[in-house]
């Protein structure tokens, strides 16, 4: 019949007599090999942690019933790790680095968007954040600081920009990959969708907005499965509510407009407020 050493898979070393230790001093030394053992989930992400040695666990004594055993506890390098793989998940590539201490506020409608973006982040609500209207007003970058402060909650973040979201969905020619692909984004547990709508309307020849109703088909089935299960959704667009509303579908709107609750920020249209056309010094 093997020991307890054999089937943990342990070698005791030659100069060791058990017999000679008591209970505590014995589990006490399968601890302590055990708690040696050297992990690799550092070669995953990069992440080197001196408490659990890659390991994601480590072991400690515990007494139960008047007999010592061991125990396995997570270690905390587990939440860091679920963080990284997130981060490098989500999609976001370069707009991590976006911060919302690096908004820019000289105007009283920037100090009023950083202000919802801070109350929103602060409320750790499940509601939608949404901030659409003029261009280059830095929309991206305030839904971009906001994703990231969520991957540091350990929340799953992923992103997709419009425009190629539906221009891959389209290319797709089995149903079953566009059902895959498309399940990745609907189901997860945030998700930022940057300038919706992009690309879905435009000006006919004579002057007439055409919408192309595909994409109105993907945008509702998208933001309609996220309106049911109550799962965070990010939005940045250039078209306000109203603009959605008459031009591309009344009820996503009304699905926008009701998830996003106090966290829908309209910016008007004004050129002055796009930062990409600021007036420069000439010299």
């Amino acid at each position: 019949m093997r020991d307890l050493s054999q089937l943990m898979g342990i070698t005791i070393p030659a100069d060791l007599n058990c017999s000679n230790m008591s209970e505590l001093e014995r589990v006490q030394h399968f601890v302590d090999v055990d708690n040696s053992t050297i992990g690799s989930l550092h070669l995953k992400d990069g992440f080197n942690c001196e408490r659990c040695l890659n390991r994601g666990h480590y072991w400690v004594v515990k007494e139960y019933n008047n007999t010592y055993i061991q125990e396995m506890n997570h270690c905390e390098c587990r939440e860091i790790r679920q963080s990284i793989h997130n981060t490098r998940e989500s999609g976001m590539g370069d707009l991590l680095k976006h911060r919302l201490e690096h908004y820019q506020t000289t105007e009283e409608w920037q100090k009023r968007i950083l202000d919802k973006a801070t109350s929103y982040l602060k409320a750790n609500t499940n509601s939608w954040f949404t901030i659409i209207g003029q261009s280059g007003a830095g929309k991206t970058m305030i839904c971009s600081a906001i994703a990231y402060e969520l991957l540091q909650r350990y929340r799953q973040v992923k992103f997709i920009a419009w425009t190629e979201f539906v221009e891959k969905l389209k290319r797709m020619k089995f149903d079953a990959d566009r059902e895959d692909y498309f399940s990745e984004y609907s189901r997860t547990e945030v998700l930022y969708i940057d300038d919706l709508f992009k690309g879905s309307l435009n000006y006919d020849d004579s002057g007439r907005l055409k919408v192309n109703q595909t994409d109105v088909k993907y945008a509702f089935q998208l933001l309609n499965e996220r309106y049911n299960k109550r799962l965070v959704t990010i939005i940045s667009s250039e078209f306000l509510i109203d603009d959605i509303k008459l031009n591309v579908d009344e009820a996503i709107a009304g699905r926008i407009k009701e998830r996003s609750t106090n966290y829908c920020v309209q910016i008007k249209k004004d050129m002055n407020r796009n930062y990409r056309f600021r007036k420069e010094e000439l010299i």
